[in-house]
């Protein structure tokens, strides 16, 4: 250990003449922590420190989890298809079966779906799924207007028809409403 190439310039590395017994190093070479004696502190602090900024793929598909939207299942695609930020690979609704305005999930528009959208605006709430399908005009609200946009496509009439109606003829009376 003489300092010279001989591995004796790891002598000196970590203080003058001292070997550390605790030293904690990045995946980058960095060391973060180097200290003698032992602190548990110290260490736990240097490696959650050095984890911290680790660039994680739990799920290995390729997308980093900070932005993947679906970060434990693997789904390398990031296909989102009722757009809510949860990938189809995780969204626990099924956005082939629960689409707008089906709430009964039987893929048709009819009048159960009425009903059931009824009674979820008269208790204030349902199931998440059925929330999210209920929402008829993209507002991000589930409320009366919801209703009246169902039944008019199952009259075949359009969204834009079912507003002016309600424009024209009704006052705004003041209804559950539930936000998405």
């Amino acid at each position: 250990m003489d300092g010279g190439t001989t591995g004796g310039e790891i002598w000196n590395a970590f203080g003058n003449g001292y070997i550390p017994h605790n030293v904690v190093i990045d995946g980058d070479g960095v060391v973060l922590y180097s200290q003698s004696g032992f602190s548990l502190a110290g260490i736990v602090a240097a490696i959650e420190d050095g984890l911290s900024y680790l660039e994680v793929d739990t799920d290995s598909d390729g997308i980093l989890d900070e932005n993947d939207n679906c970060p434990e299942d693997y789904n390398p695609t990031q296909a989102d298809t009722d757009e809510d930020g949860v990938g189809d690979a995780c969204d626990p609704c099924n956005n082939l079966v629960w689409t707008s305005g089906d709430l009964n999930a039987n893929l048709t528009l009819d009048i159960a779906d009425v009903l059931i959208l009824v009674n979820i605006l008269i208790e204030g709430n349902g199931p998440q799924c059925q929330i999210e399908a209920a929402d008829m005009n993209s507002d991000n609200l589930v409320n009366v207007l919801d209703v009246i946009v169902i039944v008019q496509y199952i009259l075949s009439g359009t969204e834009g028809q079912a507003l002016r109606y309600l424009e024209e003829n009704f006052d705004y009376i003041p209804m559950n409403t539930i936000e998405l």
